[in-house]
């Protein structure tokens, strides 16, 4: 992520200056935030909207019905690669467990 641009003249020495410094060291804040304790936290893309677990079903029950043992694999693949390795194998863990019972 880009970092925020300086608001205003935060150099001088008024009042707004001191507004235009806090606002800076907020920006700060926010992009570290950004850049360092969301990608630990957020489980999910903001945004996103959980899918019904009974269309999850029908997938799982379609993809295993036309490719078996590769639409576990494929499955695997994607969340490891959007996720990192052992959060992916995480969420694999999940899918499976939820979807066989």
């Amino acid at each position: 992520m880009a970092k925020f641009p300086d608001i205003g003249s935060p150099d001088l020495n008024d009042p707004t200056s001191e507004l235009e410094n806090a606002v800076n060291t907020s920006f700060d804040r926010l992009q570290s935030i950004v850049e360092d304790v969301i990608p630990q936290v957020v489980n999910r893309p903001f945004g996103s909207q959980k899918v019904p677990t009974e269309q999850l079903k029908m997938e799982h029950d379609s993809g295993v019905a036309a490719g078996g043992v590769q639409f576990y694999s494929q499955k695997l693949q994607e969340m490891v690669a959007q996720e990192g390795e052992q959060r992916g194998l995480e969420m694999f863990i999940d899918y499976t467990e939820a979807m066989t019972k």
